[in-house]
């Protein structure tokens, strides 16, 4: 199929099989009788020299020089001029040429330089319609491809930065348990069961396009489970979800990097107001989560620190699968971070 496609796009083939619809229709309209005979094949045959003189021009010098180029009065004054000069040709044609290729045979002008005009007017005007569809069809496909060019970029890339995702949540995870295995932790088995389960996660789910809202929040969960192992004060911890999420789906790993970084640069030590508080909740079909923690001031990280790694790739990727459907806001004081991140499900 994709051969017989590009075998009839092919320009050769379109002009063959044009002029030989147009033979085939010229030769039983000029037929004398109703057999075609020898002297009709001749007949049409010169008759195709001047229709290929007003179509050739056409095509081959005022399009490109004078349509394409929006000279539209130069095109419209030339190609009235091409189409007398192919009605002027067509008479020469059987006055002259005609005798000297085929002395046997008498050939005489049968049309008016009207009636040529008109009929090389009909020829000038389809070859222009033809190579205006043959133009739209090649930029729609032009545009097609580009289309598919530029989606398959924003893949690739899309791709890569949800690679990074994988090797920087295994980073921290195996932080986690490097800090735990220096002290004996019998937390620890528990948190590497926890981090087989989110890698489960990670390979075999997180790769797709649009993932189970619940699915996202079973991993979440998981993740926050991590983090409660590792600490002493697992209490100060809170995650809730609330809203409508069956049969909804996301795009993964969208809200792992804003999560994580509360756990980075947030603090359970000293008071007991020190919290983590994790609050999703679907409402009209949109995921909107809000994250907020105090600050670890012993970190003495800039500013800056916040738009780490992490919330970096997760604004790329927002501008790629959202652009300018999502709202994601962050606030740093003095002893507190605030993250806010909104955007449509499906």
């Amino acid at each position: 199929m994709n051969r017989l496609k590009l075998f009839i796009s092919n320009k050769w083939f379109q002009h063959v099989a044009f002029w030989s619809i147009s033979f085939a229709l010229l030769i039983h309209l000029f037929a004398y009788n109703q057999n075609v005979e020898k002297i009709d094949w001749i007949y049409t045959g010169l008759f195709h020299l001047s229709l290929f003189f007003v179509v050739y021009v056409n095509l081959g010098i005022l399009i490109p020089h004078f349509l394409q180029k929006k000279k539209l009065a130069w095109y419209a004054l030339l190609g009235f001029g091409g189409i007398f000069l192919g009605a002027l040709l067509n008479q020469l044609t059987y006055l002259y040429l005609a005798g000297l290729l085929f002395p046997d045979y008498y050939f005489t002008s049968a049309f008016s330089t009207l009636s040529l005009m008109g009929i090389m007017a009909s020829y000038f005007i389809l070859s222009t319609l033809l190579y205006l569809s043959r133009s739209w069809v090649d930029m729609q496909q032009m545009e097609k491809k580009l289309l598919r060019l530029e989606k398959e970029r924003k893949q690739s890339e899309l791709s890569a930065l949800h690679a990074q995702i994988h090797p920087h949540f295994m980073m921290n995870s195996l932080n986690n348990l490097y800090g735990l295995s220096l002290s004996q932790d019998e937390r620890l088995p528990d948190l590497i069961l926890k981090l087989s389960e989110s890698m489960q996660y990670l390979l075999y789910k997180s790769n797709k396009d649009r993932v189970l809202l619940d699915d996202e929040i079973t991993f979440i969960n998981q993740y926050v489970d991590l983090e409660k192992l590792r600490t002493d004060y697992p209490e100060r911890i809170s995650c809730t979800w609330t809203g409508e999420t069956e049969g909804m789906h996301t795009a993964p790993l969208l809200l792992l990097p804003i999560i994580e970084n509360a756990f980075k640069h947030g603090s359970l030590m000293g008071r007991e107001k020190n919290r983590i508080d994790i609050r999703g909740r679907v409402q009209n079909g949109t995921m909107v989560l809000s994250v907020e923690n105090q600050v670890n001031t012993r970190l003495k990280e800039p500013e800056n620190e916040w738009h780490g790694f992490g919330l970096d790739n997760l604004t790329k990727r927002l501008e790629m699968l959202y652009p300018g459907n999502y709202e994601l806001t962050t606030r740093h004081s003095e002893d507190m971070y605030f993250a806010s991140l909104k955007y449509p499900l499906s």
